[in-house]
C-alpha cells in the first residue's frame, strides 16, 4: 500500500472512530435520560431503537452504498448522527424530550449503520488483497477505541454539564 493509500485508510478509520463515538455516546446519553424522566421500560425501548430500525434499513442501505459509492452515504451519515446527536444532546430544551429522541435514536442507528457499510467497502478497495486482514484489524481497533470512548465523553459532558434530566 503506497502513501496515499495509508493516510486515506487512517482517515477513514478516524472518521469511523468519530462517528461511532457520537453513536455510542448518543446511546447512553439518551438511555439515562429516558431512565431518569421516564421508565427503565421506556430506556430499554429507546435503547433498542438504536438498532431496531437499522436491522431493517441494512440491505437499502447497502444498496444505496453500492449504488453511488461510499463517498456520498458517508456524508449524508456524519451529518444525520450528528444533527441527531445535537437532537438527542438539546432534548431536554424541547417540549417533549423523549419524542425528539425516539425520533433521533432510531435515525442515528440507521445512518450509523449506513456509515459503517460505506467505510467498509473503502477499507476493502484500499492495499492489494493481501492487505485486506490488516487493513479491517486496523478499522476494528478504532471502533474499540470508539466504542470504549463514546461511553466515558458521554459521561464526562454530562457530569460537566450538571447531570440533570430537568
Amino acid at each position: 500500500m503506497d502513501a496515499e493509500q495509508t493516510r486515506g485508510l487512517r482517515v477513514h478509520v478516524a472518521l469511523l472512530g468519530c462517528n461511532h463515538i457520537a453513536f455510542s455516546g448518543m446511546r447512553v446519553t439518551a438511555t439515562l435520560y429516558a431512565a431518569i424522566v421516564a421508565s427503565s421500560t421506556i430506556a430499554g425501548l429507546l435503547m433498542a431503537s438504536f438498532a431496531l430500525m437499522s436491522a431493517f434499513t441494512a440491505v437499502a442501505m447497502g444498496r444505496w452504498v453500492d449504488r453511488g459509492g461510499p463517498r456520498r452515504p458517508m456524508m449524508v451519515s456524519s451529518f444525520v448522527v450528528a444533527g441527531g446527536g445535537l437532537a438527542v444532546g438539546l432534548a431536554g430544551w424541547f417540549g417533549d424530550a423523549l419524542l425528539v429522541m425516539f425520533i433521533a435514536c432510531p435515525l442515528i442507528g440507521i445512518f450509523n449503520s449506513a456509515f459503517q457499510i460505506a467505510t467498509q467497502q473503502t477499507v476493502a478497495r484500499y492495499g492489494e488483497p493481501g492487505e485486506r486482514a490488516s487493513n479491517f484489524a486496523k478499522q476494528s481497533l478504532g471502533l474499540s477505541i470508539a466504542t470504549f470512548g463514546g461511553p466515558m465523553l458521554a459521561g464526562v459532558c454530562i457530569d460537566h454539564a450538571g447531570g440533570h434530566a430537568n
